[in-house]
């Protein structure tokens, strides 16, 4: 259902995914992290009602594990030119892990 003038003025301003991603990226700079990290880290502090800069990214994980999106964001903040993009190989697999410029 669209929502109109007054509904809009009403709801809340919500981050997306991109502000997010590099929010917490900022916050933690220089340390790189995987975007496998990232989700593990914060599926662990969800579970344990952990307050930290994983917060958010937890409460966004809890309403949606769509880790397509966090890719896309990430990519998006690497041609930007807001986030560095390096690969290591772990085992023989590809892994990129990414930091704030």
């Amino acid at each position: 259902m669209p929502l109109s003038e007054a509904q809009w003025e009403q709801a809340e301003p919500d981050d997306n995914v991109i502000a997010l991603v590099y929010g917490f990226l900022e916050s933690e700079k220089p340390t790189a992290y995987s975007i496998e990290e990232i989700f593990s880290q914060a599926e662990a502090n969800v579970q344990s009602d952990s307050s930290s800069t994983w917060e958010d990214v937890g409460a966004l994980l809890g309403e949606q594990s769509a880790e397509e999106q966090y890719r896309w964001a990430f990519e998006y903040l690497v041609h930007a030119g807001e986030l560095e993009k390096r690969a290591v190989f772990d085992g023989g697999e590809k892994v990129e892990f990414y930091r704030a410029t």
